[in-house]
């Protein structure tokens, strides 16, 4: 394959889209036995954009993901960054008062988890969004 320029000063995912529209049905994430094309991320990415413009996140906002690594993950970071913020990962494992800091820190005016996830963010000052539009990945 040969080597392909790109514009410089595209954002990351600018350039995951622009990988989206040249290859759609490209495998961009394998976990497991699940195969998750470029078409399939960059639709469930702006799925969930579309739940982060609504609950205000835009440029200049944190929104802080606790989530456990999966496609769904991938496409929640896609989503945040489309919407023109930033993301701060945050492990599940941490104290509940390590976690109440940093999201304080942040200001970041959500937490995006999963259902795995969902109970290590009980108490935080911050609306939790658990209930994001799941993806159908085709395998």
């Amino acid at each position: 394959m040969a080597a392909t320029r790109y514009t410089r000063g595209q954002t990351m995912h600018e350039l995951f889209q622009w990988c989206a529209r040249r290859r759609p049905d490209a495998t961009a994430i394998v976990h497991g036995d699940r195969h998750v094309t470029y078409a399939e991320l960059d639709a469930a990415s702006d799925d969930h954009a579309a739940v982060l413009e609504a609950a205000g996140v835009g440029p200049g906002r944190f929104v802080a993901v606790l989530m456990n690594r999966s496609p769904q993950m991938i496409a929640v970071l896609l989503a945040v960054l489309k919407r023109g913020a930033a993301y701060a990962a945050l492990d599940g494992r941490w104290p509940p008062s390590r976690l109440a800091r940093l999201v304080a820190r942040l200001e970041a005016p959500l937490v995006v988890t999963d259902t795995a996830t969902e109970a290590a963010v009980d108490g935080l000052a911050a609306a939790v969004v658990a209930g994001l539009p799941a993806p159908v990945w085709h395998l």
